[in-house]
């Protein structure tokens, strides 16, 4: 979470917030607003896409944190082989 004047907001919040004032409807989105590090939101997310019957899924992250994300993504969702991630 970062902590700003208005109180805690998670990372989520201030992505939805950016996403949003550049034209993505906030409807168009699905926050994972619980996991405090990579592997915890891997999981959340999991949950989320499960009870949502999303099957396709985009990471946005830094550079330096991709291929973190990435294996944090892939353990999590080790015991679903419907579920496949690829990279460009």
């Amino acid at each position: 979470p970062t902590y700003g004047s208005s109180g805690v907001q998670t990372e989520a919040m201030i992505m939805a917030r950016y996403l949003v004032a550049h034209g993505i409807p906030p409807t168009a989105l699905l926050l994972e607003s619980k996991a405090l590090h990579t592997f915890h939101n891997a999981l959340y997310t999991k949950q989320l896409l499960i009870k949502h019957e999303i099957r396709n899924l985009t990471i946005l992250t830094h550079d330096w944190h991709m291929q973190r994300s990435l294996w944090c993504f892939e353990l999590a969702w080790c015991d679903d082989s419907s579920f496949r991630f690829q990279t460009e």
